[in-house]
């Protein structure tokens, strides 16, 4: 495959080069699920369940059919259909072993079916929504939590809008801590990442010195950067770790298409690489014998 132009690629003028935010430094440890029991039925229980409850406004209605739901349904049918990872750790007193998404509910020791039964395959509708290198680390305590047994067994949806400020594998980062937590889970099926084209470019000149020449006599052109190789690529973002979520069916690409971005890299396009990339991992799980449908969308 190859970096160069090959596609016809539409660009939006109207988005600009990407938001004033400072990077997120991405230096959470991947975290090492608790034991749990794996869940075999957990997708199939989540799709009767799915079946019997409507969505409304954010949250999962009580299930068709029954007057009097027990506590435990009641209470979790208030629940929402999407967690917010950065939410539930700023909220006052947050605690990963009592996430607030669960309404207070644990184990019950005393009714362990109740868990397994009704609690789990209700977070297997759930979409979790991994933001930051701190969302990472109270994610990971929160599903490797002994209050919580089998919670990473259940987990089947995964958005990870903050991966592109993920700054690459280096010699002291030998993994990509969002990859790292998503091989973790293992009925993970759908998971969504976020790339932008900046962090696929690098500069055009071979050393900061000869950028740094160029600077003083044509500021402009010492901007110039050029597409990144898309095998340089995976290798930056760890994505060959995707390949060991083997319950994967979905990967939807999200990426930011930055003008200045565009404006930098002249005649090559960024978004040629992300095709790659694409065809990469999709060719990737098919070797493997998964079938896996990889979507690519622009969303700013």
């Amino acid at each position: 495959m190859s970096s160069t132009p090959n596609r016809n690629v539409t660009r939006r003028s109207s988005h600009s080069a990407g938001s004033g935010a400072a990077p997120l430094r991405a230096t959470a440890n991947a975290y090492a699920p608790g034991a749990g029991q794996h869940l075999q039925s957990l997708h199939e229980s989540s799709e009767q369940d799915s079946s019997r409850s409507q969505v409304q406004h954010g949250a999962i209605a009580a299930p068709i059919g029954q007057g009097h739901a027990s506590g435990i349904e009641a209470l979790l049918a208030t629940g929402p259909v999407a967690v917010y990872m950065t939410a539930e750790r700023e909220r006052p007193n947050a605690n990963p072993h009592k996430p607030a998404f669960l309404h207070g509910v644990v184990l019950d020791s005393n009714n362990p079916d109740q868990w397994t039964n009704v609690v789990l395959p209700y977070v297997a509708g759930l979409t979790f929504n991994v933001a930051c290198p701190p969302d990472v680390h109270f994610a990971g305590v929160m599903f490797g939590s002994p209050s919580l047994p089998g919670l990473y067994t259940a987990v089947t949806k995964l958005e990870l809008p903050g991966f592109h400020w993920f700054s690459g594998i280096a010699n002291n980062r030998l993994h990509n801590p969002n990859l790292e937590m998503a091989k973790n889970l293992p009925n993970l099926r759908e998971l969504t990442f976020r790339m932008h084209t900046a962090g696929i470019t690098k500069s055009a000149f071979g050393s900061e010195r000869e950028m740094i020449e160029c600077e003083k006599l044509d500021p402009v052109r010492s901007k110039d950067r050029k597409c990144m190789p898309y095998a340089d690529v995976a290798a930056k973002y760890d994505l060959g770790a995707l390949f060991a979520c083997r319950s994967l069916t979905h990967v939807r690409i999200e990426y930011i298409d930055s003008d200045m971005t565009a404006n930098a890299t002249k005649d090559q396009d960024p978004v040629n690489v992300l095709y790659d990339i694409r065809g990469w991992l999709g060719h990737g799980f098919a070797q493997q014998g998964q079938n896996v449908v990889v979507d690519l969308v622009r969303v700013a």
